[in-house]
């Protein structure tokens, strides 16, 4: 009696190996980029959004104490957006200015940006966003 051996195929030959990798890498290598620049980008967005919130509450506790000018809150507001490179800001402070508001009064300090200044692609996956924060605290005595 003949006994009968299957073959089974072994590994793939280098060369044909090497080709199989090449496909591979040229289907999943564009898609892992687009994630990884999106997943860069979105942590940008983050970052300017706090810089942004940041600012308004160092203009509001500027705005709070008795006595300041409106060109002092927008001095500290803008010097924190300068240190972060936050470009295309615009400060607003209600009431204004705030050294009329009495005792007990909300001042709101609004800061915002539109994310296309401050983008690392410009356009690409948040181009027309308006990046808005405001922080509201009471006036001091």
């Amino acid at each position: 009696m003949q006994t009968v051996r299957k073959r089974f195929p072994g590994p793939l030959p280098r060369d044909q190996r090497s080709a199989v990798v090449t496909v591979e890498l040229s289907i999943v290598l564009p898609v892992l980029m687009i994630l990884v620049i999106g997943v860069v980008e979105t942590c940008n967005l983050f970052y300017v959004k706090q810089s942004l919130t940041i600012a308004a509450y160092e203009g509001a506790r500027a705005a709070i104490v008795k006595g300041m000018a409106v060109s002092a809150i927008n001095t500290r507001s803008n010097q924190v957006l300068t240190d972060r490179h936050i470009a295309g800001t615009t400060v607003s402070i209600t009431p204004n200015p705030p050294s009329s508001a009495a005792y007990g009064t909300y001042i709101t300090v609004q800061v915002q940006a539109p994310y296309a200044a401050n983008a690392l692609i410009p356009g690409w996956l948040f181009g027309g966003t308006m990046l808005r924060t405001s922080v509201r605290m009471m006036k001091e005595y």
